[in-house]
Order: C-alpha cells, then sequence, then structure tokens
C-alpha cells in the first residue's frame, strides 16, 4: 500500500508590504515565480546543492525583472518583529559583456541575500521577539521556501516567503542554520 509522507506545516511568512519613501506613486508591480511543482523552493537546497533543485530551464532562461534598467535590485525583507532590511543584488552577468542573468542566478543571489539578512536580524537585541524570532530557537533558513518575487518599487523586489516547520534531517550543516 502505497502512503504519501505528511506535507510539512507551512505558512506564509507575514510581512508589512513595502513602500517607497519616494513622493512618486509606484503603480503595478511584476511577480517572478521561484515555484516547481506548485511549492516554493527552499533557500538552502539553492545555496548547498545548486542546480540539483531548480528546474533545469530555470538554468538557461534569462530572469531581468520587468521594468529594471540598472544593474542592481533590493531585495526587501520586512520580517515579522524586525526593522524593514535591504539588500542589492546584481541582475547582470559580467563575464563578457552585460547579459542578464538566468532565473537560477537570480535565485542564488536572493538566497545568499535572505541569508545574509536573515543572519543579520539574529544579531539586533530586541527586534526578534514572538513567534517569528530568527534563530537556534525560532526561525532557521533551512525552512524558509521563496514562492515569489513581487516588485513594489521600480528596483525594488520583496520575496514571497514560506516557512515549513517541520524539522528537517541532516541539515547542520546548511547555510545559515
Amino acid at each position: 500500500m502505497y502512503t504519501e509522507e505528511p506535507r510539512p506545516l507551512e505558512e506564509l511568512v507575514p510581512q508589512r508590504p513595502y513602500t517607497s519613501r519616494s513622493s512618486h506613486s509606484f503603480h503595478g508591480g511584476s511577480i517572478i515565480n521561484f515555484t516547481k511543482d506548485g511549492a516554493g523552493i527552499f533557500l538552502w537546497h539553492v545555496l548547498l546543492f545548486e542546480e540539483a533543485f531548480v528546474p533545469e530551464a530555470w538554468l538557461a532562461e534569462a530572469a531581468v525583472p520587468p521594468g529594471s534598467t540598472g544593474q542592481k535590485i533590493q531585495i526587501r525583507l520586512n520580517w515579522p518583529g524586525c526593522k524593514g532590511l535591504s539588500e542589492s543584488i546584481n541582475i547582470l552577468d559580467h563575464k563578457g559583456d552585460p547579459q542578464p542573468v538566468s532565473k537560477f542566478k537570480l535565485l542564488r543571489r536572493v538566497a545568499v541575500a535572505i541569508d545574509k539578512m536573515m543572519n543579520t536580524n539574529t544579531r539586533l537585541p530586541g527586534q526578534n521577539d514572538g513567534p517569528w524570532r530568527i534563530g537556534p530557537d525560532g526561525v532557521r533558513f533551512y525552512q524558509i521556501r521563496l514562492h515569489s518575487l513581487r516588485q513594489v518599487a521600480k528596483a525594488s523586489w520583496q520575496p514571497v516567503l514560506f516557512w515549513c516547520g517541520r524539522p528537517l534531517e541532516g541539515v547542520d550543516d546548511a547555510p545559515g542554520v
């Protein structure tokens, strides 16, 4: 008899939407999806195992965020109970003539940025109180799935993240744990 393994408990990470301080109102907003088989991608898989966990098409598919005209975009993370964090990532590959990065490289750069921001947050006293605190006794990087990036300003993108609450075996060496 075939029995399916129980799906891990997943919960959307509630973030305040990023709003630009500029007087220009932003209308619209594109979305870049990072789903495989209907679920987001575990960020630690991207950092640890690279291409093995993403669709093959993402390795070649160019992924310049729509409306982006510069070399960089800002990833905006408004983790619950923490001040908003921002990390700049390069969206061009500079080997030879600058070319748009592949969807996989964009995903990898976003994963590195989120890992860095989560590690920064763990060192801010009083900022991680409550159920969404980041660290060994709270949410850990290996429990986070990226579902998509949403454009929240001209060159700013906010990740849509899910927390997977079931502990994973054998991930003590995963980045950010």
